[in-house]
């Protein structure tokens, strides 16, 4: 997860849940974290880097750098042989970067999708609640849980708090 000038201090829990959360999605709950942070400026303000262990001995990695030069929200995601891409318009964008995600595989991209730029578009508000009121219409229940929620707040609190070791279950299953 890479921005410019995203100084909060509580980007962990705040933006940086995202990324937790879209690994969460993929892969389910790990079983522990290691996160190592480096200060801006002795500030509280840190980038992190968070390795997350799974049950099914998979591992994640995220970074999570808060202050890179770029001039657009950059997300990359890679698995062994396959990597997607997005980069996102936003107000302080330019025209040097490419908008849209690519799908590699290998060192060929072998699927290209321009983002409209609409804000509301590019950074998934509108999907978000496309889906929500379909949701509600059809009275069916949403497809993000209470309970899906608190278990990335766990790993969002984690990154903040620096912690790294087991996560306690949140919950009797």
């Amino acid at each position: 997860m890479l921005r410019t000038h995203r100084l909060e201090p509580e980007f962990a829990i705040a933006t940086g849940i995202h990324a937790l959360d879209t690994i969460r999605f993929l892969m389910g709950d790990p079983h522990s974290i290691e996160v190592t942070s480096r200060p801006h400026d002795s500030s509280s303000v840190c980038d992190y880097s968070v390795r997350l262990a799974f049950p099914n001995s998979a591992v994640a990695e995220i970074s999570m750098m808060l202050h890179t030069g770029l001039r657009r929200e950059s997300y990359f995601l890679s698995s062994d042989g396959a990597t997607a891409e997005a980069t996102l318009d936003s107000a302080y964008s330019s025209g040097l970067c490419f908008q849209g995600d690519r799908y590699w595989s290998g060192e060929t991209i072998v699927e290209q999708h321009p983002l409209v730029k609409d804000p509301l578009i590019d950074g998934g508000f509108l999907g978000e609640y496309e889906d929500f009121f379909r949701s509600l219409a059809a009275g069916a229940p949403s497809m993000c849980s209470l309970s899906d929620a608190a278990h990335s707040m766990q790993l969002a609190e984690a990154v903040q708090n620096h912690y790294s070791g087991q996560l306690q279950p949140l919950f009797l299953e």
